[in-house]
């Protein structure tokens, strides 16, 4: 099936970036045990100025994919992608700039917490530039270059990180983080010199002036509440964290280590929705009813069929699992706890991911994304901050609050795909009648 062919490379992508930080808290956490504090704020900072530019430029996917039907659509698919490499490379600056200020604001002048994310940020506008490049390749078919990229990043990474253990222990972490986004930009560089490559093949000519290139409004229009609905799904679990810290009787750590694992869980989702997205995408732009229920059917089953080993690990084999994190035995216990009672969340995510991806396919932005906050923001942490003192198993009533407030938002989001989808096929339907 084609929903395969783009769902494991998109999903494996994914897991090289989870790679890619664990190689980076592997090292430090280990050869630099007093910077770690100072290195996570860093990579937490840019990690959620990250999901903020992925949501940004995510409408991109549903764009290019759409945009096979004619000649001039297809022309527009390039320019699109190129004005969002300007606003990536501009925006990214920007955003940086403005959140090592708010830092270094906040810190006291001269520790290493003021150099320490002025560094990271550096590679801030190239992982901007990075997603919007493989938003253009994956929708038109090419996502294994994805996986070539995220795996020559890790391969270098190590490399670098094993020719310092050997021939320069005395280096700092600073000259870590500089290795790190030194050879951010340089793979960027290379995708971004493929990008221009093909649209050079194409004979795509782009505009003199650089502002009629910026011209594209609907990069704002369909990226803002992507980026806002991204915001809001990662602020849930910072709130949840901060609500964590308070309970004497939460196991902290317990709670991180699992999430983390849930963290796998989520990639396979978002790579399955993401290449239903694209297939959907098509299907919607040129009005092929029967083929968008069979390409969101398959993308449902695919990643269904990928999750399950995942699942099951969750509910019959939580125990090995948690002592991949830890040693301690309590906090093996309440890992292996916290990994069973998140499987009805874990399932709920994925069929929302899916369907919200395919909502999106259809042009539909802000009635998913408010629906998300609505539900995960508002119910999900609401019931969280009210009600968690008085449950016997605080850490558990997490879990069990995420699953409900993600069985709220899955029914929410199926109900409104029925509604887009019986619109969809009465403009199918009377177009036929008209031709």
């Amino acid at each position: 099936m084609e929903i395969i062919k783009l769902a494991i490379p998109l999903t494996l992508s994914r897991i090289g970036e989870i790679i890619l930080s664990f190689l980076y808290f592997s090292f430090i956490g280990h050869i630099f045990v007093n910077t770690l504090e100072e290195a996570s704020i860093a990579w937490a900072l840019v990690s959620f100025l990250t999901v903020l530019g992925i949501g940004f430029f995510s409408p991109l996917v549903v764009r290019v994919a759409g945009a096979s039907v004619n000649n001039k659509a297809h022309s527009t698919a390039y320019l699109q992608t190129t004005a969002s490499l300007h606003y990536a490379l501009a925006g990214g600056t920007i955003v940086a700039l403005l959140a090592f200020a708010f830092l270094h604001a906040s810190t006291p002048a001269g520790t290493i917490s003021n150099h320490t994310p002025l560094l990271l940020l550096t590679s801030l506008p190239a992982i901007y530039i990075q997603t919007v490049i493989f938003n253009f390749f994956n929708a038109t078919g090419k996502p294994k270059l994805e996986i070539i990229f995220t795996t020559s990043l890790n391969c270098s990474l190590l490399i670098y990180i094993t020719l310092t253990l050997w021939l320069s222990p005395s280096n700092t972490v600073l000259d870590f983080i500089v290795a790190y986004s030194t050879l951010r930009w340089i793979h960027v560089g290379f995708v971004a010199t493929l990008y221009y490559r093909e649209l050079k093949k194409q004979n795509i000519a782009l505009p003199s002036n650089t502002s009629k290139l910026l011209r594209y409004k609907n990069i704002f229009k369909d990226g803002v509440p992507m980026a806002v609905c991204f915001a809001g799904e990662s602020a849930v679990y910072l709130i949840i964290t901060l609500i964590a810290k308070t309970q004497e009787n939460i196991s902290l750590p317990a709670y991180q280590a699992s999430l983390h694992f849930m963290t796998f869980v989520y990639m396979v989702s978002i790579g399955s929705a993401t290449a239903t997205g694209i297939l959907t995408a098509r299907d919607y732009k040129k009005e092929l009813k029967r083929k968008f229920c069979i390409d969101f059917r398959n993308g449902m089953i695919c990643g269904a069929v990928l999750l399950m080993p995942l699942i099951t690990a969750c509910l019959f084999f939580g125990d090995f699992i948690a002592s991949l994190y830890t040693s301690d035995p309590e906090i093996k216990l309440d890992i292996a706890k916290c990994l069973t009672a998140s499987t009805p969340f874990l399932i709920c995510e994925y069929i929302y991911i899916v369907t919200r991806s395919t909502l999106r396919s259809m042009l539909d932005f802000w009635i998913p994304t408010l629906m998300s906050i609505a539900s995960l923001n508002f119910i999900g942490i609401g019931l969280i901050y009210s009600l968690i003192d008085t449950s016997p198993d605080p850490l558990l009533f997490i879990y069990y609050s995420l699953s409900f407030s993600s069985f709220i938002l899955m029914l929410l989001l199926l109900w409104r795909f029925r509604a887009k989808y019986n619109q969809f096929s009465c403009n199918c339907a009377q177009r036929m009648r008209e031709d």
